[in-house]
């Protein structure tokens, strides 16, 4: 994950060796100083999906096969007719139709049509991978919709009509290359965006040499994933043991049954909503696990009120 630095943070850093490639020095050369920005920072690897060509394209290729499946049946009904004997035989001999193939429009027809299904189903398994494809977040396309335009990032290289390939606000008509932790949940995500926003804002930005770049002329500040997802599942940790006990607790100093039955419901939905919120939990997971955390405080409070009587 990479967020911009600060010019008055960035200007206090140490003077870079001449040596050292930096994308201040690339930027001049416009895609060269992208595509390093891509490969060196993978959430910028953004690409706009042409999700409306790709069916386009589709639908041509449709229109063809079906125009050419009209004409096969035509070419098949003309054979079948015809007083030739070695044409009347090309609906259950192949081979015949084969030998005959420069009198075989019918042959000759399934030939072409072969080549246009592999194309056809070679765009539509494309198209079907391409859907699949994640998508970045509005955070990750504003930060390099940010770098494009930035002096010490794009400084606004591109030109004409490429000038609008990253100007969309709809996620959905691109595709990154980021790889994406199937185990991400709302507050893992949470965490490494807003999180983070606030954060690089208030300090981090300034302790870039830490954990940032090669390039101290770079002006991006690189944040590591499995740092932010250790600290998620060290936050997961301490709600996974502090809610059950503290539900105990609770219900340990309320004696009045109306009120324990009310705080079992609140309890309940807490800790429902935190299964959501803090891990990837399937629905039925969440289900499962909710009814067993109410069944542990039922019994709890069943267990106190008859000791207590």
């Amino acid at each position: 994950m990479s967020l911009p630095v600060s010019t008055s943070s960035s200007a206090q850093q140490p003077k870079e060796d001449v040596t050292t490639t930096s994308l201040t020095e690339k930027a001049r050369d416009g895609y060269p100083s992208l595509a390093w920005l891509m490969h060196l920072y993978p959430d910028n690897a953004i690409f706009r999906r042409f999700g409306e060509l790709n069916m386009l394209h589709l639908l041509r290729l449709q229109a063809e096969l079906q125009d050419m499946e009209n004409e096969l049946q035509k070419i098949r009904e003309e054979d079948t007719m015809s007083d030739d004997l070695i044409r009347m035989c090309h609906a259950k001999d192949f081979r015949a139709m084969r030998d005959n193939e420069e009198d075989s429009e019918q042959y000759e027809l399934l030939i072409s049509i072969g080549k246009k299904l592999q194309e056809y189903n070679a765009a539509l398994a494309l198209s079907l991978q391409s859907k699949g494809a994640d998508q970045p977040t509005k955070r990750e396309l504003r930060n390099l919709q940010e770098w494009l335009s930035r002096p010490k990032g794009g400084n606004g290289f591109l030109a004409g009509e490429e000038a609008r390939v990253w100007e969309g606000r709809d996620t959905s008509e691109y595709v990154t290359l980021f790889p994406r932790d199937l185990e991400d949940d709302a507050f893992t995500s949470f965490l490494g965006g807003r999180l983070l926003d606030i954060y690089h804002a208030v300090l981090g930005h300034r302790q870039r040499s830490k954990y940032g770049t090669d390039s101290p002329d770079v002006d991006i500040r690189k944040y590591s994933g499995r740092r932010i997802r250790k600290a998620s599942n060290i936050a997961v940790a301490l709600m996974s043991s502090i809610l059950p006990t503290l539900a105990i607790l609770v219900l340990y100093f309320v004696r009045r049954m109306i009120v324990r039955i009310g705080l079992v419901i609140l309890f309940t939905a807490v800790f429902s909503i935190a299964l959501a919120v803090f891990t990837a939990a399937r629905k039925v997971e969440i289900f499962s696990a909710t009814a067993a955390f109410a069944a542990v405080e039922v019994v709890y409070i069943g267990g106190t009120t008859n000791s207590t009587s």
